[in-house]
């Protein structure tokens, strides 16, 4: 697998707090621009996925400016790790991470209330 990193675009790249419309694509998050270009001089290949179109990221990226990407696509292709405002890391254990799963929220949905689903394995 080649040193490439895959950032999704909307809550990561952007200052995404919640859909707005499809032509709505919020400012860079502060610190993207030197966060990708130090992923670049250590080596890693930086991959931008997104459901929105890839063109419109591509002219994103371009109107503010942001340099150090290597492709936008609509899949996840294979990358060392993936940087996403919705995951959740799996230890390796079920039971520990369902109340992860319960308790989840985007970092931009911290005000949102719980949905109080109870789960048991």
């Amino acid at each position: 697998m080649a040193k490439t990193i895959c950032l999704d675009f909307d809550g990561v790249c952007n200052t995404y707090d919640g859909w707005k419309g499809e032509n709505d694509l919020f400012t860079p998050r502060p610190g993207l621009a030197e966060f990708l270009l130090s992923l670049k001089s250590n080596g890693f290949t930086v991959v931008i996925h997104s459901t929105r179109p890839a063109e419109k990221i591509r002219e994103w990226l371009q109107k503010f400016g942001v340099a150090g990407v290597d492709q936008v696509t609509h899949r996840k292709p294979p990358a060392i790790c993936y940087l996403d405002d919705r995951a959740v890391l799996f230890s390796g254990s079920f039971e520990d991470v369902l109340p992860t799963i319960l308790d989840f929220r985007a970092h931009w949905e911290k005000e949102l209330p719980v949905l109080g689903a109870k789960w048991e394995l």
